[in-house]
């Protein structure tokens, strides 16, 4: 009886701590940042999105496995100048009257860099879903997770009208992030 006792005692061990360290986490508004920069007339512009949320499952030992789902509202655009910001906001660009909202869902495992991880998943913009990879790095010490993306504002639908050019506007945007204040939930 005790030796039956011992192995179920030791299987559940076993089954616990192999996930003992995986949990579902929320990250600190006032501790992260969400960024972008795209160009005007060969000259980098700048803005950041101040309004988002999202969830993390995340084992800080195995992080390929980490999972993401992040929402971005998109009328939180600020890019420092008020007349560039309601034009983004328009119907022309982000149309955030109809298009609120844009969000990165990780779709698969990431895979393994040399200094980061690639993780695959969908970005919804402007209407227009696309596969995604996020590059990140986890530091475990500060809790938090910092990343970029490369997009192409025209995949999405973005600028139409007179900005559907490549002229002036370039196409290329980098996206940045930090997640910090990591809070299991």
């Amino acid at each position: 009886m005790k030796t039956k006792f011992r192995k179920l005692v030791l299987i559940t061990l076993a089954l616990f701590s192999a996930h003992a360290f995986t949990a579902n986490f929320v990250f600190d508004q006032s501790a992260s940042q969400l960024t972008f920069t795209g160009s005007y007339d060969g000259e980098p512009i700048e803005g950041k999105f101040e309004k988002f949320s999202g969830t993390l499952k995340l084992d800080f030992t195995q992080p390929k496995d980490a999972t993401f789902d992040v929402t971005i509202t998109v009328t939180s655009l600020n890019t420092d100048y008020q007349d560039r910001d309601d034009t983004l906001r328009g119907d022309a660009w982000f149309d955030a009257a109809k298009f609120p909202t844009a969000r990165f869902v990780s779709s698969s495992a990431c895979t393994s860099t040399e200094s980061a991880l690639s993780c695959p998943g969908t970005f919804t913009l402007h209407g227009v879903s696309k596969t995604l990879p996020l590059v990140i790095q986890i530091d475990a010490k500060t809790q938090s997770l910092t990343g970029s993306a490369a997009i192409n504002r025209r995949d999405f639908g973005i600028g139409s009208g007179e900005w559907d050019e490549s002229g002036i506007i370039g196409d290329a945007v980098k996206v940045e992030f930090r997640l910090g204040g990591l809070t299991a939930k």
